[in-house]
């Protein structure tokens, strides 16, 4: 059956079929409306050959009209016509996850891959809250930008952010959830220049003499690591003895913040004095609870003996790296300090004043 449907058409329609009757528009081919016997309208949209689909655009009321339905049938055939399958990209779309649900799966996997989660959890995290009932193909830059602009005052959280946000899309992209990413384009905050700060020869000579000085065995041989190896604070803490190989002066870093295991090379003199440390539990620097997690009130204590101002644990590795890169070139600065990119050497822990680089 077929006809011109309007408003009064529609309204006139009356059916005592239980399954319905389905009438069509004899203006836009394809469009209908199905009448039922309790006076229900459903309007929708016919396509396809030998396989015949029909699409449900909404129930003929007030607020949705004949008309109304009319502009959509058109988009649709204007669709058609154009080589899609509306009522597989609708079944498409209905597969793709809220953003928070591709979260929670995205941070489940990222776990076996990436050596720790923690940022990805926050940021990620926080714009699913933004986002509470956002499928992933609906975000949006503009989506991501708003969150981020609450860290203008904090450059480099907001940059850490967008990265988040961008490996979470590249990761729904792998997995055919979505074409686009929506961070991408999107520029970085201009941060501000990495901490150059490192000890002089004579900030050196006092924090060596305060070391030395220091009662508490484990303080001191944690500075004497940080000192000697260029270690990271956390790695010096979470050192065990299995990890040494001193006949082979190597100390063995199972799970460094690179992710995979790394060497340390051990000087003579280093293998020596630690062979020859008192051993009190499995850790290298024991607590009371079997490791140490912080030296802050050690540190201090340290700083005030060697008369220090202004100056931080990881500054020391910062000072390793440049004497290394003194004496004996960037690239083995770089070695020591195991970083996987040379630049990051050159920027952050090898800088040289005008007047080194003069002379």
């Amino acid at each position: 059956m077929a006809l011109k449907l309007t408003r009064k058409t529609v309204a006139g329609l009356t059916t005592n079929r239980p399954s319905g009757l389905r009438v069509f528009d004899t203006e836009c081919r394809g469009f209908g409306v199905t009448v039922y016997p309790n006076g229900r309208k459903v309007a929708g949209f016919r396509y396809g050959g030998t396989q015949r689909r029909w699409i449900t655009l909404g129930e003929i009321n007030a607020e949705f009209t004949v008309e109304d339905a009319r502009k959509k049938a058109l988009v649709l055939r204007g669709a058609v016509t154009g080589g899609h399958d509306p009522a597989q990209e609708r079944k498409e779309q209905a597969s793709i996850p809220l953003f928070k649900e591709w979260v929670d799966t995205y941070i489940d996997r990222a776990r076996s891959t990436k050596k720790s989660v923690r940022d990805d959890e926050r940021y990620l995290s926080l714009c699913a809250a933004h986002w509470p009932g956002k499928r992933l193909d609906r975000v949006t830059p503009a989506d991501i930008e708003k969150v981020r602009s609450a860290f203008r005052t904090k450059p480099t959280a907001a940059n850490r952010l967008l990265a988040s946000v961008s490996a979470c899309f590249s990761s729904a992209i792998r997995f055919k959830l979505v074409k686009e990413n929506p961070a991408t384009g999107l520029p970085k905050y201009a941060e501000a220049p990495p901490r150059a700060r490192v000890l002089s020869d004579d900030e050196l000579a006092r924090l060596v003499a305060a070391v030395e000085a220091e009662e508490d065995l484990a303080i001191r041989t944690c500075f004497r690591l940080l000192l000697e190896t260029g270690c990271r604070l956390g790695e010096a803490l979470s050192a065990k003895w299995e990890d040494f190989d001193l006949q082979g002066q190597r100390w063995r870093l199972p799970s460094p913040k690179a992710g995979t295991p790394q060497t340390i090379p051990l000087a003579p003199e280093t293998a020596l004095w630690l062979a020859q440390a008192p051993r009190v539990g499995a850790y290298v620097v024991p607590g009371e609870k079997g490791r140490r997690f912080d030296v802050k009130r050690p540190w201090q204590r340290l700083k005030d003996r060697a008369g220090l101002d202004g100056v931080t644990v990881h500054d020391i590795r910062r000072t390793f790296g440049k004497l290394v890169a003194k004496h004996a070139g960037i690239h083995m600065a770089s070695a020591l300090l195991r970083h996987s990119d040379l630049r990051v050497t050159a920027k952050v822990y090898a800088p040289f004043s005008e007047g080194e680089q003069r002379e």
